[in-house]
């Protein structure tokens, strides 16, 4: 092993092989690993980007699977606000969407595009039954007045009887619930 090595010169051969390939290789693995990574993460963002913007799945009442899209929904909301708002089809088509709505939403995907059609459908809704939600009482002030409407007065009596008022429910006759 002596004479071969000596002959030879392993030594400085390994040497020099090693101080070249820890220069080189070092820096050329490391930047081939990370472009390496680079290029795959780009892949997997731009592709959950492209597909999750398109289509979603969808399981409906009878267990079958579908696939749905954004321009899906916005035309079930159309359809729903053709209907009759006295026919039973628009309450059913009502939470059918709304189950659309649960099931994506679980998903993660289209979070805010989901809560912008909600709103769309819930005053889609509330137009076709002829509902008015009511905010704040400040909307039925009287500016030229410089004073607060009163939406509903209750005399002292009414008021020693109920206490604080809590909440108002109209309906074929209202109803007020107070704190005592």
């Amino acid at each position: 092993m002596a004479k071969l090595r000596g002959a030879v010169d392993l030594g400085v051969l390994r040497g020099r092989t090693q101080g070249y390939l820890k220069l080189t290789s070092n820096y050329y693995l490391i930047a081939g690993v990370l472009g390496l990574l680079v290029v795959v993460l780009g892949y997997a963002v731009l592709s959950q980007f492209s597909v999750s913007s398109q289509v979603a799945t969808y399981t409906t009442g009878s267990g079958t699977k579908q696939t749905i899209t954004l321009a899906q929904l916005k035309q079930d909301i159309e359809a729903f606000k053709q209907l009759n708002a006295s026919s039973d089809e628009k309450s059913l088509q009502y939470q059918e969407i709304l189950a659309k709505f649960q099931q994506i939403q679980s998903q993660g995907i289209w979070q805010e595009d989901i809560k912008n059609l909600k709103k769309v459908l819930e005053d889609s809704y509330e137009q076709g039954y002829n509902i008015a939600s009511i905010t704040s009482f400040s909307q039925f002030d009287n500016a030229s007045l410089g004073k607060k409407s009163e939406v509903l007065t209750l005399s002292a009596d009414e008021l020693a009887k109920i206490g604080t008022p809590l909440s108002l429910a109209v309906g074929a006759q209202s109803n007020v619930a107070g704190s005592k």
